[in-house]
């Protein structure tokens, strides 16, 4: 009796392997060092064999180099940064497809037409597995290469199947302890807040009580010395300090939270334009002021008087980050915060809300500094020039109206601030109000037809009902599956495609890229909760691409729309 035992040996050794690998993910090892002893054990298994991972990038629109050891360093440099696309090789292809990708032959074959780094590496065969998440989603490519013209045998491609799954648990387990730490620092910062505005409110709320005396004592002495008596203005330098003391403590209240807030229906365009002349009065004259309110109103339940704080402490504090000349531009807006949206900013929830968005062109923050600018007493002035409450009053008169402040800032390049107010129910106007007049229904360049790709339903019938009021006929699809089921039965032209980006099945540029041959010179407006620099820099495509970020003011969307399709 004879029993080869060479094949039960290896598939044992593989397997002792594999769990010695999936020890080191569960000890903390760095996912490079993961990674490459996956590719070095697949090239242990398979003489003359060269392995690499891919991963793919935040946009989900390029492959990055992860680990490729046997590989040349040019040919890694080269390949950094691959398209994710039909016919850009065989790991972009296989990226793009989701399917195994198997390339016997390189030289002549059209995924590799132009493609010298590999021919200089002297790589002849390519072959390359997706690997997905346990949703479907791409996180990256396993690629085998080899010298020589080769067609993979069972075993080969089990093995390299086996590698893709087991780098996708690698992957997964790291790109999940990102986004925990992530929301836990959120978290902490936020606690680290809303922590000290206790401890400053209930500290302006003793410190009040204290001045009330202080204030009511001097008065008294005051009124009862003669009014040339010598003490008479030392007793009014202590009351004028009080009154100041007095002031501080309310701006810890605002920040606090502990103040009384007069709430009441208000129209936020209205406050902004009344208020103009005393932040004007107040700022020096080398520094513009722009203005651009939302058409129709914009009506919240607020504070007025706090709402007014909030303005002049951004203005102040944007004089104070200007240099000379500069400008400070005040904008509002409607928007509508989607899931999307709500997912990447903790502490909100979905639905309509008024956007301030406050700009100014000084000279910024650094990153550090962005950490604190909400903490009271903080502040990057020169000693006397400054209390460090402006901010953080803001912080809490925005918190204490539930709504959401959110600032960007790089140095040399200003700072901007996105306040995000809840709408009264009664605040989004009319659908005909977003354009004066009755609808436009005549006649387009391009056709009237708009085929919208949005996954969040909000987002959905808000963007629909915009584009019919404007004249526009819409066809909705809900995924972009359902986009290609209904362009494929829809025999007119399209006059434009808009899409949101971040979709499950394939995103945005990926259903762009399987409908533009069928539809040559369609325009594509992208729509997502992430920057235009994710879509547009990193992703260039052959046509004018155009990008709105969410959340987004309704007249942007319309004037957008409306720019696109050379309509006046």
């Amino acid at each position: 009796m004879v029993m080869d035992s060479t094949r039960r040996k290896r598939d044992k050794m593989r397997e002792q392997t594999w769990l010695k690998i999936l020890e080191k993910m569960a000890t903390g090892t760095s996912l490079t060092d993961v990674l490459e002893l996956i590719v070095r054990f697949v090239e242990q298994e398979n003489a003359g064999v060269l392995c690499s991972v891919l991963l793919a990038d935040a946009t989900g629109t390029r492959l990055r180099h992860a680990a490729a050891p046997s590989l040349p360093d040019f040919y890694n440099k080269a390949v950094d940064g691959l398209r994710i696309a039909p016919g850009m090789g065989s790991c972009g292809s296989a990226a793009f497809s989701k399917q195994r990708v198997i390339v016997e032959e390189i030289e002549g074959h059209p995924y590799w037409k132009g493609f010298t780094p590999a021919r200089e590496a002297g790589l002849r065969a390519c072959w390359s597995e997706p690997i997905l998440s346990s949703d479907g989603g791409l996180l990256g490519t396993f690629a085998m290469y080899y010298r020589e013209p080769r067609t993979p045998k069972e075993d080969e491609i089990q093995l390299m199947e086996s590698a893709a799954h087991l780098a996708s648990i690698a992957i997964g387990r790291v790109r999940d302890e990102d986004i925990r730490k992530r929301l836990e620092e959120q978290l902490l910062h936020v606690q680290k807040i809303e922590a000290i505005g206790q401890l400053a409110g209930g500290i302006a709320h003793d410190f009040n009580n204290l001045l009330t005396p202080i204030i009511v004592y001097a008065d008294m002495i005051k009124r009862g010395l003669p009014a040339d008596h010598p003490q008479s203005r030392r007793v009014d330098g202590v009351i004028t300090a009080a009154h100041k003391a007095k002031d501080l403590t309310q701006k810890l209240l605002s920040f606090g939270r502990k103040q009384m807030l007069c709430m009441e229906a208000l129209d936020l365009n209205e406050v902004i334009d009344s208020f103009q002349d005393i932040l004007r009065r107040t700022i020096r004259e080398d520094i513009a002021i722009k203005v651009r309110l939302a058409p129709g109103g914009a009506r919240i339940q607020a504070d007025r008087g706090q709402l007014e704080q909030v303005l002049l402490n951004l203005t102040v504090n944007a004089q104070d980050a200007i240099e000379g000349n500069g400008v400070i531009t005040m904008e509002t807006g409607h928007v509508l915060l989607d899931d999307e949206f709500v997912r990447l900013h903790h502490g909100m929830i979905p639905g309509p809300y008024i956007l301030l968005a406050f700009d100014d062109n000084g000279c910024g923050m650094d990153d550090e500094t962005l950490l604190h600018i909400y903490e009271p007493f903080f502040t990057t002035k020169e000693i006397g020039h400054g209390t460090g409450l402006g901010l953080a009053t803001v912080y809490g008169i925005i918190k204490q109206h539930e709504g959401y402040i959110e600032v960007k800032s790089h140095v040399g390049e200003g700072t901007s601030f996105a306040i995000y107010l809840p709408a009264t129910a009664e605040d989004i106007p009319p659908a005909e109000e977003w354009r004066p007049g009755q609808p436009d229904r005549s006649p387009r360049p391009g056709g009237t037809t708009i085929l919208l790709v949005e996954d969040d339903r909000m987002v959905r019938e808000m963007v629909v009902d915009l584009l019919e009021t404007g004249g526009f006929k819409v066809l909705v699809a809900d995924s972009p599956l359902k986009a290609q089921e209904i362009e494929r039965s829809h025999a007119d032209s399209l006059a434009l495609m808009i899409t949101d980006v971040i979709m499950p099945e394939m995103n945005g540029m990926e259903l762009y890229e399987s409908l533009r041959g069928r539809r040559p010179g369609m325009p594509v407006l992208y729509i997502s909760g992430y920057t235009s620099h994710v879509v547009v820099h990193e992703r260039p495509l052959e046509e004018e691409v155009t990008f709105l970020k969410k959340p987004f003011r309704a007249e942007q969307l319309m004037a957008m729309v409306k720019q696109m399709l050379g309509v006046a």
